[in-house]
């Protein structure tokens, strides 16, 4: 899986620098006085019909895959955090979130915290500072419904 998106973005970096590399070549070829009519022609051509595209191409391949992976993120998160709260009946803390996401303990934080106003979730906070929260799995499965719609949905406009 990683190979292919190495191999992706490789693609999409060569499709940019492909668009870029024509564009200039041809714009410093159509400033050089000693270019024939002829050739000047085609560059222009060139810098009209084939530069932008590419460039355009290789730029918004490069956004897809970003837009792609992040949301692959998203869900694999939502993913975890629900997988969690269902394991452990409703408590969930930043540590047990962090391992099982892989983020690091302030993201994992952050995302629980965030989780926990959508949800109005309880927490606790231990006497070293450790923060448990609880969530309602009511809430949590109502969620998990929405989420699953949701992706449904999304996947329909894609």
């Amino acid at each position: 899986m990683k190979l292919v998106g190495r191999k992706a973005e490789f693609r999409n970096a060569a499709v940019l620098v492909l668009g870029l590399l024509i564009s200039s070549v041809a714009v410093s070829k159509l400033q050089h006085p000693a270019t024939p009519a002829q050739d000047r022609e085609e560059l222009r051509a060139s810098l009209l019909f084939v530069g932008p595209p590419l460039l355009g191409l290789g730029g918004w391949l490069i956004y897809f895959e970003r837009r792609q992976a992040q949301q692959q993120q998203q869900m694999s998160l939502q993913d975890s955090f629900f997988q969690l709260l269902k394991k452990n009946r409703g408590y969930i803390n930043v540590i047990q979130f962090s391992i099982a996401s892989g983020l690091d303990g302030k993201l994992a934080k952050a995302y629980l915290d965030k989780r926990a106003l959508e949800f109005n979730a309880d927490y606790d906070v231990s006497e070293v500072g450790n923060i448990t929260y609880y969530f309602e799995l009511e809430s949590a499965d109502l969620a998990i419904s929405r989420a699953a719609a949701g992706t449904t949905a999304e996947s329909a406009r894609l």
